[in-house]
């Protein structure tokens, strides 16, 4: 029988194929079942895209990411281990209450390399 719980989640910074820097995130459950996302930012900057978190400073422009990295490594993997994959409204609740706002927010680019590897492990585990 799977077991549907998530046992590890880590990410790393990697450069997009227009060589920007993105967060690249891992997720595996008990059972060995990986999902796995990239997520860089888009060209729109409208007043209602999610704000990325990024380093400031003189790497990459600026535009690096490993404050989001490590957020994703802390505190997001810290709030989703142990959750079952398939309550994705769960994890969903979850990262929302871990999000904050402005300079308090884990990053756009944080929660959206982990979504995806959940709703593909979901996705894996429904046709199973």
């Amino acid at each position: 029988m799977p077991d549907y719980r998530i046992k590890s989640v880590h990410a790393v910074q990697v450069q997009s194929r227009r060589h920007n820097m993105a967060v690249s995130a891992r997720v595996e459950t008990m059972d060995g079942a990986v999902g796995k996302a990239l997520c860089y930012a888009g060209v729109s900057v409208g007043t209602h895209e999610v704000h990325f978190q990024y380093d400031g400073g003189n790497r990459w422009g600026g535009l690096g990411c490993m404050s989001a990295v490590r957020n994703v490594n802390t505190i997001i993997a810290d709030t989703i281990l142990g959750m079952d994959v398939r309550n994705q409204f769960e994890i969903d609740q979850a990262m929302l209450s871990i999000q904050g706002n402005g300079s308090a927010s884990v990053g756009g680019n944080a929660i959206g390399s982990i979504l995806p590897t959940e709703i593909a492990l979901k996705n894996n585990f429904d046709k199973n």
